[in-house]
């Protein structure tokens, strides 16, 4: 059974546009004030009005102020819209009018009126008022430029940077992951060598004789001399070819009989790595174990394997003390200088 306040034997749905939605024209109770003049309407929608006029004259694109009046339950609201002639019949006397430049609460308002038309529902003045309050605009989505998606075989350099990362990544948890189990770093470690303490042999006063830089030595050079507080100088000299590893005492220092003066060592020796790690650490350390050494100032990377090691309770260190023979002969004036060992415990 129609509605009796709508003739409309033949309902004619047309879409209107507005942003992401879309509309329909339908007949709905209301009046429009046109020239002064009040017309009933024939439909509406969210983009213009059909208008059934006494009279007049309408030519198309001739500019109205349109006032529409709508009823709702209890109350009815005006709205004032600029509108535009599309189209009159003189015969039906029917205008046809879109709206020109209506605001966005003004469409989200007629938009909200036609659905709640639609289906069914009440219309109140707390659904107006909430609808002209909110924002139902949203900026339309750029469109897809489907020239400028990239093909596969532009996609490739990507994908194989991406795999590259993903083989690096893995290499290095599985190069961690073998550190952690396999290998056993120093906690400490200095390269040292056999020493030979040059002693004083009477008790007085150092004088040195070296050179401001020296650091090797001759067998049989003179050094320096000792001179007792009442006696003649004694004269030290090197017992060997010697690198002077370290200098114990200075000019002017007094000396007893036996300190040690000078500790020097052999061109000809081979020095070593004294290495200290934690107790724990330790235990996985074998004789067989091999180990990569590397020295504070060198960029080389040596090689060598364990040839001793003791507990913390023989040497009263902090950690088991390594010590590993080198297979490559370090320099001389490498003795004293820090380095640090990796052992591998395969």
């Amino acid at each position: 059974m129609s509605s009796p306040s709508i003739n409309a034997p033949n309902l004619q749905v047309v879409h209107e546009s507005e942003t992401q939605r879309q509309h329909v024209r339908l007949a709905v109770p209301g009046r429009a004030l046109v020239n002064g003049k009040e017309c009933a309407l024939r439909n509406l929608s969210a983009g213009g009005v059909a208008i059934e006029v006494a009279s007049g004259d309408f030519k198309p694109g001739t500019p109205l102020r349109l006032d529409l009046s709508l009823p709702f339950d209890g109350f009815s609201l005006m709205t004032k819209l600029e509108g535009e002639v599309r189209h009159f019949s003189p015969a039906s006397k029917l205008l046809g009018c879109r709206f020109v430049n209506p605001t966005s609460r003004q469409i989200s308002f007629l938009t909200h009126v036609l659905r709640s038309f639609i289906s069914g529902e009440v219309v109140t003045a707390g659904n107006v008022l909430n609808v002209a309050a909110r924002n139902n605009f949203a900026k339309a989505r750029a469109p897809v430029n489907r020239e400028n998606v990239p093909g596969f075989a532009r996609q490739i350099p990507g994908l194989l940077l991406v795999a590259a990362l993903g083989v690096l990544l893995i290499m290095f948890i599985g190069s961690n992951l073998y550190n952690s189990i396999f290998v056993v770093r120093s906690r400490d470690a200095v390269v040292a060598g056999a020493a030979t303490p040059l002693r004083a042999p009477v008790a007085g006063t150092v004088h040195m004789r070296l050179d401001p830089g020296l650091a090797i030595v001759k067998r049989g050079q003179a050094l320096g001399t000792i001179t007792p507080v009442n006696g003649a100088s004694v004269t030290i000299t090197s017992p060997c070819n010697c690198y002077i590893t370290k200098t114990n005492l200075g000019e002017g220092d007094i000396a007893e009989q036996g300190d040690s003066v000078l500790t020097l060592a052999p061109l000809d020796a081979s020095p070593w790595v004294l290495a200290q790690v934690e107790p724990n650490a330790g235990m996985k350390i074998k004789s067989s174990s091999t180990a990569t050494v590397s020295v504070f100032g060198s960029s080389v990377k040596y090689t060598g394997r364990v040839a001793t090691i003791e507990s913390p309770l023989v040497t009263g260190a902090d950690g088991a003390t390594v010590k590993v023979l080198l297979d490559q002969k370090l320099p001389i004036d490498f003795i004293n200088r820090p380095a640090a060992v990796d052992f591998s415990t395969r």
